[in-house]
């Protein structure tokens, strides 16, 4: 127990390191664009960025909405505020099995679950999580609008959240 009291405490020296998305264990399933693994990648590390609002707003449509849980914020305003307000001190996400969720002619929602690793101090959780994002379609081709800050994003939903039994058990 020392060893892992240490490990801990070594992992927080370097903590501004460890706030990552890595993508090792991403496993898109049949339907999903190629397109996508990029853009949550590149819209969780802009998420997690403290200082990053306008960067993260251009992900969203003008009335986008991110729900956490109970909690929805709606416009850029909101999300902002709420992105401050729930933002982990340090973690590593590791996103796993990837689906589409939902599709229609005009939207596409994409489902992704995983793992978040945070590290706070000598303290350590393991998260597991779902989360729903909803994008546009391009009205002539059908394709997903998948481009990094390209107003696209119409829902961001984090609908579970579940704590490990081992609050520093990690897969990877």
């Amino acid at each position: 127990m020392h060893s892992l009291r240490a490990l801990a405490l070594t992992a927080a020296c370097f903590a501004p390191l460890v706030r990552s998305v890595n993508m090792t264990f991403y496993d898109p399933q049949c339907g999903v664009d190629p397109a996508f693994g990029p853009f949550y990648e590149e819209l969780l590390e802009t998420n997690e960025d403290p200082s990053s609002t306008t960067d993260l707003i251009d992900f969203f449509a003008p009335d986008g909405t991110q729900i956490v849980l109970q909690n929805a914020a709606v416009g850029g305003a909101e999300i902002i505020a709420l992105k401050q307000a729930i933002l982990p001190v340090d973690g590593s996400h590791f996103p796993n099995i990837t689906f589409v969720a939902e599709e229609t002619s005009a939207n596409k929602t994409f489902q992704l679950s995983g793992i978040l690793h945070v590290i706070a101090g000598a303290n350590c959780s393991t998260t597991y999580f779902s989360t729903r994002f909803t994008v546009t379609k391009n009205a002539k081709t059908g394709i997903a609008n998948l481009e990094t800050h390209s107003r696209s994003l119409l829902v961001y939903h984090g609908f579970r959240v579940e704590s490990s039994e081992d609050p520093c058990f990690a897969t990877y």
